[in-house]
């Protein structure tokens, strides 16, 4: 009975998965879902698609690949591959800190179109290693 609960919980777990557009276009393109929790400006907690651990905003992954429209994060990661960013402010974004359920911190480029990228992932460049997964996904 406790093996057939388990399987029901995982079954309907997954389909929510498979609904929810922010985790499906994560999973559809080769990222994993993940939140952060911010405090400034607001309290809110904010989907990203986590390639190793570059992160984009899952909200810009839906407006590139179903909308062919980049968010102002998206944009910035591409000329990235082309312009050297050393901060979120150079890249017209303002820094903000996101925690993970571990307590993990996180910087977060926001922009104004509320779209979101990581820091390190903006500053390290379209084609680092360290995005090599995000990038190829693009």
């Amino acid at each position: 009975m406790k093996l057939l609960m388990i399987l029901m919980f995982l079954s309907s777990f997954s389909a929510f998965a498979q609904r929810n557009p922010q985790i499906r276009v994560c999973n559809l393109n080769g990222g994993r879902f993940w939140s952060l929790d911010i405090t400034k400006p607001a309290d809110d907690n904010i989907g990203f698609c986590r390639y190793n651990n570059s992160l984009i905003g899952s909200l810009s992954l839906i407006q590139h690949f179903h909308f062919s429209r980049d968010t102002f994060a998206m944009k910035a990661y591409k000329e990235s591959a082309r312009i050297g960013y050393s901060s979120c402010f150079d890249a017209g974004a303002t820094t903000i800190i996101g925690t993970d359920s571990e307590g993990g911190s996180w910087d977060i480029c926001q922009f104004k179109d509320y779209s979101f990228v990581l820091e390190k992932t903006l500053t390290e460049g379209f084609y680092s290693p360290f995005n090599q997964s995000l990038s190829g996904s693009l």
